[in-house]
């Protein structure tokens, strides 16, 4: 083995250490628990499918609570003046 100056020689050791630190990871990974990612890929695109369907129900509830004052308020202002239902649904009642 050829002789190395302290630069080569501290490189050489930084190498073996991590090899070594590398064939321990690998050990480590193989033995380890494994996940199933399909299933979890599932679970995950049902979470936002629920969480897109709460966000669109709210927005349509928003929407449809500020028109209901304007709706009520055309019927009441249509009975009042004794407008058929008829021409109260050409109006917006």
């Amino acid at each position: 083995m050829p002789e190395f100056n302290q630069i080569g020689a501290h490189l050489r050791a930084g190498v073996i250490r991590a090899q070594r630190q590398s064939d321990e990871r690998q050990q480590m990974l193989s033995q380890a628990d494994k996940i199933n990612v399909v299933g979890a890929g599932g679970m995950l695109a049902a979470a936002y499918e629920q969480l897109r369907n709460a966000a669109e129900n709210i927005e349509e509830h928003l929407r449809a609570t500020k028109c209901y004052p304007a709706v009520f308020q055309t019927i009441v202002y249509c009975s009042r003046r004794g407008v058929s239902s008829q021409k109260r649904r050409r109006i917006g009642g």
